[in-house]
């Protein structure tokens, strides 16, 4: 459990354009009047929170199932579709951070101030 996941530079912020990219596309479309709904954005991948031991270990774990649930159901739209048809309990977040699917992998993020 102690390896953690690397990858490159570039790559980490290939996806962290991608996924600020997608969450302002997708906020172009009807407003929804649900106000359980929240904007989140993922945190950066040099973010402290990512690089606790304890985050590493929930997120590699949902990772591995994400990577099941794929394979058996393909892409979920969302992390609560993943939730929901994958079977799986997931453990509380860190307070004020959220789950999510950025580019097919389980990542933390935060909501986006209004």
């Amino acid at each position: 459990m102690s390896h953690l996941i690397v990858a490159s530079k570039k790559t980490i912020a290939v996806l962290s354009v991608l996924s600020v990219l997608t969450i302002v596309i997708a906020g172009c479309g009807k407003k929804s009047n649900l106000t359980s709904e929240v904007s989140v954005v993922a945190l950066p991948p040099n973010a402290p929170e990512l690089h606790s031991p304890e985050i590493q270990a929930v997120l590699r774990e949902l990772n591995g199932a994400l990577f099941k649930y794929i394979q058996k159901n393909g892409m979920p739209a969302n992390f609560q579709e993943f939730v929901s048809n994958g079977g799986i309990t997931v453990p509380a977040a860190p307070q004020g951070l959220h789950f999510m699917l950025v580019q097919g992998a389980v990542t933390l993020g935060k909501e986006k101030p209004n």
